[in-house]
């Protein structure tokens, strides 16, 4: 069979992965947008289904999002299943780890207990062997440290040891334990998650180690492959059956000679050889290597691409939107219960380099101006407003401490407006019509990138926005 990577487009990253029954749950991180730690479920591994989100509405309050900088907030969970209940242990930069657990993935989660330690890490990871729980994570300073903690109440139960600093990488992160073959097996990600990052493997007979590297470490990257998936990294490994495994990572896919990551990083699946003498990764394709198109002996079906279809718990913001629905193809933002919230936005990442999204607002009734954005940051975006009262669009570009302003005023009327974002690898385009005149304006893509954001570990989100807290609808979305 066959299938193509990415199977989760657009930014989710620092996959993690566990199986229950003949079912498959992965979280990836979500930094500072909301809701956040999505998790997917799925039973072939290539199509997911996205089903809660580890912070809703019902547990938002007690995390710490009030001016929470870019790609700060959310850092690389990871998800375990244990005696009936899941786990999700996470990073919150700046405040410290926590745990957030569920009988039943999509019907919510917890409310965080926060880790007491005396350390800032980050990318948390949990192995069970037998009645213990042992903590694996990042100390900050270039090692991986290791304690044993009591699940129930987060209390520490042994001093952190450092276990490993990689193999010679820089930033060596991501960890996690496999107990097989009578061995652990320690996993992370060394390089930094750009081009030099990899994933390289050590073993041990003992849990706290010492750990000896692979012979054939690194296990897996991209940093010499000329490939369209680059920055390969931060995986996680799953059993499918009994001595077979397969991996998920994150990757970014660029432009063909154009190293620019827009649509941040994404999750790939790659099929893994593992025994008592060691482990490979894609050996059917390209050993050692991600690459976009698969073989391999699981049974799936082709990924299912991109398409029009418009969910509500695909929508993302800078804040948990609690006021609006979306009804078919139409979306209504209700008034805010909090007078603060200005400039709404609400969008959905972007997967693709090449796309159209469009929509409509009536100009009846219309009492606050509303339109597109394009948003990588808070300064970093791209957007167009229509003022009713006006008969005007804004367009607005904002890189860095440049905005540029530009108000074009439509000469005729009509009683629906038309937005059509169009882009491409080089360009977005806005186009506002009144079917009777058009009028545009455009950006280059190159602003919004990870190489020249303030935001490197996200991607770009296309979508809808208002200025005032009034109700507004937006008719006929379409994405394609």
């Amino acid at each position: 069979m066959e299938y193509q990577n990415p199977i989760l487009r657009g930014s989710h990253p620092d996959p993690s992965i566990c199986k229950v029954n003949d079912v498959y749950y992965l979280v990836n991180s979500s930094f500072e947008f909301l809701p956040g730690l999505p998790v997917y479920q799925s039973k072939d591994l290539v199509n997911w289904d996205l089903i809660s989100h580890g912070i809703d509405e019902s547990n938002v309050d007690a995390y710490p999002y009030s001016n929470l900088k870019n790609s700060l907030g959310i850092f690389a969970p990871t998800i375990r299943y244990h005696k009936g209940c899941f786990y999700i242990i996470c990073t919150f930069v700046p405040k410290g780890t926590f745990i957030i657990k569920t009988t039943n993935p999509e019907q919510g989660w917890s409310k965080p207990l926060w880790l007491n330690i005396n350390f800032m890490g980050i990318d948390p990871s949990l192995t069970f062997i037998g009645q213990d729980c042992y903590l694996q994570m990042t100390n900050g300073e270039g090692a991986i440290v290791q304690c044993k903690i009591d699940l129930s109440t987060l209390e520490v139960l042994t001093e952190p040891k450092i276990i490993s600093y990689g193999t010679g990488g820089r930033d060596p992160e991501g960890p996690h334990i496999y107990y097989k073959f009578d061995k652990y097996w320690l996993m992370i990600a060394e390089g930094g998650t750009r081009e030099g990052h990899m994933e390289t493997m050590q073993v041990s007979d003992n849990i706290y180690g010492p750990y000896h590297p692979v012979r054939n470490n690194t296990i897996l990257s991209n940093r010499d492959y000329k490939g369209e998936l680059q920055c390969v990294g931060h995986a996680d490994l799953v059993e499918v059956n009994k001595n077979k495994f397969e991996l998920v990572a994150l990757s970014v896919r660029q432009p063909k000679h154009v190293h620019r990551n827009l649509l941040g990083r994404e999750t790939i699946l790659l099929p893994v050889d593992w025994n008592k003498n060691g482990i490979w990764i894609n050996t059917m394709n390209k050993e050692g290597k991600a690459t976009i198109n698969l073989s391999q002996p699981i049974s799936v079906e082709k990924q299912a691409r991109n398409s029009n279809n418009i969910d509500k718990l695909d929508f993302i913001s800078s804040f948990i939107l609690k006021n609006y629905e979306l009804d078919s193809k139409n979306l209504i933002f209700k008034k805010n219960i909090s007078e603060n919230i200005k400039n709404d936005f609400i969008g959905f990442r972007q997967t693709e380099f090449d796309g159209k999204f469009t929509f409509s607002i009536s100009r009846e009734n219309q009492s606050t101006e509303a339109g597109v954005i394009v948003y990588k940051d808070n300064k970093h975006l791209f957007k167009a407003l229509y003022d009713s009262k006006k008969n005007a669009v804004t367009f607005v570009k904002q890189d860095s401490d440049l905005i540029i302003k530009k108000e074009v005023k439509l000469k005729a009327e009509g009683s629906e407006i038309n937005f059509s974002l169009v882009f491409d690898n080089e360009n977005y385009q806005v186009v506002v019509s009144n079917n009777k005149e058009k009028i545009l304006d455009s950006c280059q893509t190159r602003h919004f990138s990870c190489e020249e954001s303030d935001s490197p570990f996200t991607g770009v989100v296309i979508g809808l926005i208002r200025n005032k807290n009034v109700k507004c609808k937006f008719n006929n979305l379409s994405l394609k």
